[in-house]
């Protein structure tokens, strides 16, 4: 490929559709008339995190590392969720992002459980602290460390939970860790 005279070899720069939907998403709270910009690593392979979100004002920034999942839709005869997420355990002991987003897309279904032509996604925000807690705590019933984690939800409804690897914790919900209530946060962070 050639553009303006240059050869850039057979190099397309992309991101990733979370990525680049929580980007868009942050962008309209966190405005550019505001001096608020949201920066990409220009290297796909960046092993620390993934958006840069900064304050021009304060000249402050967050690191932002985006973690997808798969979305299972399920049969409530057989879970007591709609959808269930599924992630992989990983370890942040040598990272430093400041925020960890969790994004999970799905199918919405009608009454009759079939699902429409639209998707929907739930984004769980957590910082260093939170997520260190939660995969410090994502075990087995028998205490080991399990290799998955799970997050459950419904069609209808706010509310998700931790649903495998916080079986044994007695509070499993994390409605509180949803984007839309996590920007002050976010936002405190960077003032």
């Amino acid at each position: 490929m050639r553009v303006n005279g240059a050869d850039l070899g057979d190099a397309i720069f992309t991101i990733p559709f979370p990525e680049y939907d929580i980007a868009d998403r942050l962008q309209k709270e966190f405005l550019k008339k505001h001096n608020f910009s949201i920066a990409i690593p220009f290297s796909c392979q960046q092993k620390y995190y993934d958006l840069l979100l900064f304050n021009g004002d304060t000249r402050k920034s967050v690191t932002i590392q985006v973690k997808s999942s798969r979305t299972y839709v399920k049969h409530l005869e057989k879970s007591e969720y709609n959808y269930d997420s599924l992630l992989g355990h990983f370890d942040i002991t040598d990272n430093y992002s400041d925020f960890y987003f969790v994004y999970m897309i799905y199918p919405e279904l009608d009454d009759d459980f079939h699902p429409r032509a639209t998707w929907e996604r739930k984004i769980l925000v957590f910082n260093k602290p939170e997520m260190e807690e939660l995969l410090g705590n994502v075990q087995t019933k028998s205490g080991k460390q399990e290799r998955f984690f799970s997050f459950g939800f419904n069609r209808t409804g706010d509310e998700i939970y931790g649903v495998r690897g916080f079986k044994h914790r007695d509070n499993r919900e994390y409605t509180a860790n949803l984007l839309d209530k996590k920007i002050a946060e976010v936002r405190s962070a960077l003032t």
